[in-house]
């Protein structure tokens, strides 16, 4: 198992700057840096490419909001992000009250074990 790096690097700083200053822009490339992994991992949490996209959705507006306390933060971005996506996960199971087991085993590996079926609509997976 590698060890995590915690410092922080200069182009995550130029991306929480960009983010401030320019909203747009800096949306855009976090999304473009940040959305595959999330998504990847928004999927296997929950076994559904509806869900996973929303949760993904949920995930980029909180960071955007949230990207003030970055500074504060030990961990680097990537890190904070998938930090983020977790909490999020966590908060939309519970609010659409579907129930699960979470289990970290050693951040950032971590899954989701939903006690119940999603609907079936929200089930499907296509291309895989």
């Amino acid at each position: 198992m590698t060890k995590l790096n915690t410092e922080i690097n200069s182009a995550e700083v130029a991306l929480c700057i960009l983010i401030k200053k320019n909203r747009q822009q800096g949306f855009e490339k976090l999304y473009k840096s940040y959305s595959s992994i999330l998504y990847g991992l928004a999927l296997k949490s929950v076994s559904s490419k509806e869900l996973a996209e929303e949760i993904v959705q949920r995930t980029f507006v909180n960071v955007c909001k949230q990207i003030d306390s970055f500074a504060d933060q030990k961990y680097t971005f990537h890190i904070w992000m998938i930090r983020n996506l977790i909490a999020t996960i966590k908060d939309f199971l519970s609010e659409k009250q579907i129930e699960y087991n979470f289990t970290l085993h050693q951040f950032p590996e971590f899954s989701f074990e939903l006690k119940q079926q999603v609907p079936s609509s929200q089930t499907e997976i296509s291309g895989f």
